[in-house]
C-alpha cells in the first residue's frame, strides 16, 4: 500500500475498537494495517471457525501481505499451503577445482 494511503487506511481503522467484531473482520482489519503479528495469532483461530485458505487468495484485503514470509509460514504451518513461493536459498557460488579447469 502506498504510504499516504496506508496512512489514511490506518487513520481511519485506528477510529474504531474492532475487538467485538467477528475474528475474520479482526483478521481483515489487521490485514490492511499490516500489523502481521495479529494476523499470524490470528489464522489459527480463524481456520478453526471454518475460514478458508481460499479466502486469503480472494479477499483484496490480503494483497498487501501476500508477499509476507512471517505470513506465508503461518498460512503454510495451519493450511499446508503459502500465498507466494517460499524463498529459495541460492547455493553458494563454488569456484571450480583447479583439476577441472582445461587449458584449449
Amino acid at each position: 500500500m502506498e504510504n499516504d494511503g496506508k496512512a489514511n487506511c490506518t487513520k481511519v481503522l485506528n477510529r474504531e475498537d474492532w475487538t467485538a467484531s467477528s475474528l475474520p473482520f479482526q483478521l481483515s482489519v489487521a490485514a490492511l494495517k499490516e500489523e502481521i503479528d495479529i494476523v499470524v495469532d490470528l489464522i489459527p483461530q480463524v481456520k478453526n471457525i471454518g475460514f478458508e485458505l481460499s479466502n486469503f487468495r480472494q479477499w483484496p484485503v490480503f494483497r498487501f501481505i501476500k508477499d509476507n514470509a512471517e505470513f506465508n509460514d503461518a498460512l503454510e504451518k495451519n493450511y499446508g499451503e503459502r500465498l507466494s513461493k517460499a524463498p529459495r536459498v541460492l547455493e553458494e557460488a563454488k569456484a571450480p577445482d583447479v583439476g577441472e579447469l582445461t587449458m584449449h
